[in-house]
């Protein structure tokens, strides 16, 4: 969570602020135990596995044939940290702006 704490503070400058924004993002953006029983992270995975097949099936397969569990290796990463530590600032920012927007879905 240290992560995305300093993502928002990055981008607001404010303690108080990106606290209190990391606080909506916990309690009302995300899943209730997202973070703590990680039980909704693991979800993602699935969610996100079976859509790379639906559409990048050539790279599901390059995966499945090198062995190499995707979800577990890379994305898993992505989610738990939402997006901080792989991607730029501006594209985190981007993905932020939909998650705020449409919500966890």
């Amino acid at each position: 969570m240290n992560f995305i704490a300093g993502r928002l503070y990055q981008c607001t400058g404010d303690e108080e602020l990106s606290f209190w924004i990391l606080c909506q993002l916990l309690e009302t953006v995300l899943p209730l135990d997202y973070f703590s029983s990680m039980n909704d992270a693991v979800a993602d995975q699935e969610v996100f596995k079976i859509k790379i097949k639906e559409f990048y099936p050539d790279l599901s397969l390059f995966f499945e044939e090198l062995g190499i569990e995707f979800t577990s290796v890379v994305s898993f990463k992505w989610f738990v940290t939402l997006y901080t530590q792989s991607f730029s600032r501006e594209v985190c920012f981007k993905i932020w702006d939909l998650l705020f927007l449409e919500g966890s879905v």
